[in-house]
């Protein structure tokens, strides 16, 4: 189980990719553009079943 996040550029190639594990089936992203964070909410992962949040800061996500 794994969390993965990439980014594309505007010819699809692969830029980036995030992995974070321990989680899979996303069913929502929230944007939080006051507090520059990213959630994805997650239906399931290995702590039991449920919507699991994984969040990460504008920052990480940022492609250089």
């Amino acid at each position: 189980m794994i969390l993965i996040v990439v980014a594309f550029d505007s010819n699809n190639n692969l830029v980036k990719r995030w992995e974070v594990p321990g989680y899979r089936y996303p069913k929502d992203i929230e944007i939080d553009t006051q507090n520059k964070k990213i959630t994805f909410i997650m239906e399931q992962s290995n702590y039991g079943v449920g919507s699991f949040p994984v969040d990460f800061d504008w920052d990480e996500l940022q492609i250089d």
